[in-house]
Order: structure tokens, then C-alpha cells, then sequence
């Protein structure tokens, strides 16, 4: 099987995995058979889910395959600036979270009472995910692989699909509140002049 499609599908198999236990008819499932709380299921999720990205990650750094174009230092300043810039966005909008409870080191329902807008959250809907794209982007720039491509295509368009499921459940949670945050706040990429 050629390196590329293996690639795909293991990064597919991840991605699919990551959802099925993100989805609350497996959450309710696995907390009413093991017995497990919310706060104790969130902490499974997250374990799970690094441990299962180790050899991932391993196997793409291991296959990085050819060069997309020829690396210069001004392509590796612009990916390193992009990456670095996305781990800011990343750590700025987990400021404004239950940081404790998306770990699952605290009850989950303590991070979903009541709309985040504040933060980075005033120019961006996902800011979390805007700065993961930004760091695999810098990545594919930093390191220009027909790897680093794929996994930067297949996390965009894993994350556009997530960020569909996950409004659809804001829009229950929180109904016209987040249906007018929607509205005024883009997705991903901040308004830069706004009227």
C-alpha cells in the first residue's frame, strides 16, 4: 500500500475514533456500563486520545516523503512565525475556558453554564481551533513535505467538519444567544476591518 494513502487512512482512523468518543450517545453509553463520571470520561477521552496521537505523529515524522519546494530561511521564518503564532492564539483562548474541565481533571459541566464571548472569542468563534490551524500550517511551511500537506488538509477539513457538529450542539445549549453570536462573529478568520 503506498505510504501516502496508509497515511490518510491511519490520520482518518484517528480522527474518526476521536469523534465517536467525543459523541454523546457513546459518552452516555460508557459512563451508564463502566460506571464512569462526566469528570472521570472527559479524563479517559483525553488520555486516550494523546496516547493514540504518539505513534501517529511518530509514523508522519517518520514517512515525511518529498519536498514540496526548496526550503529557504525566509519560508522557515514565515512557518515559524505562523506556528508560533498559533500556539499564542491556542494558549490566549484557553484562558477563557475551564481549562481543569476540558482535561478532565475537573466536572465537565463547570466549562458549559454559560457562552464564552470574551477573549478571543470577541473576533473569532473557534479560536482553539484557528490557532491548531495556524500551527500545522506554519508546520507544512517550516518543513515543506507532501506529509505535512496531507495531515494539514485532512486536520482542516476534520476540524471544518467538527466545528458543523459542535455549533449544531452550541445552537441547542444555548439556542438565540449563540444563533446572534454566529451571526456577528466569524469562524475562524477575525474581521480585520470591521464597519
Amino acid at each position: 500500500m503506498p505510504a501516502y494513502i496508509l497515511l490518510i487512512l491511519i490520520w482518518t482512523g484517528y480522527f474518526t475514533f476521536h469523534s465517536l468518543l467525543a459523541a454523546h450517545f457513546v459518552k452516555n453509553r460508557a459512563e451508564r456500563s463502566l460506571g464512569l463520571s462526566g469528570k472521570k470520561y472527559r479524563m479517559m477521552y483525553v488520555l486516550l486520545s494523546v496516547i493514540l496521537l504518539i505513534p501517529l505523529l511518530w509514523y508522519t515524522a517518520a514517512h515525511q516523503g518529498n519536498r514540496l519546494f526548496e526550503v529557504s530561511v525566509w519560508t522557515q521564518f514565515i512557518g515559524l512565525m505562523l506556528a508560533t503564532y498559533g500556539v499564542f492564539i491556542v494558549r490566549e483562548g484557553f484562558r477563557y475556558y475551564h481549562t481543569p474541565a476540558f482535561l478532565g481533571l475537573a466536572n465537565p459541566e463547570l466549562e458549559q453554564d454559560k457562552l464564552v464571548i470574551e477573549g478571543l472569542n470577541r473576533y473569532v468563534r473557534h479560536p482553539l481551533y484557528a490557532g491548531t490551524i495556524l500551527i500545522v500550517l506554519g508546520l507544512v511551511v517550516f518543513l515543506p513535505t507532501m506529509t505535512n500537506l496531507i495531515v494539514f488538509i485532512l486536520i482542516l477539513i476534520y476540524t471544518l467538519i467538527g466545528i458543523k457538529l459542535e455549533e449544531k450542539k452550541l445552537v441547542e445549549q444555548f439556542g438565540q444567544e449563540y444563533e446572534d453570536y454566529r451571526k456577528n462573529v466569524p469562524m475562524l478568520i477575525p474581521k480585520i476591518f470591521k464597519r
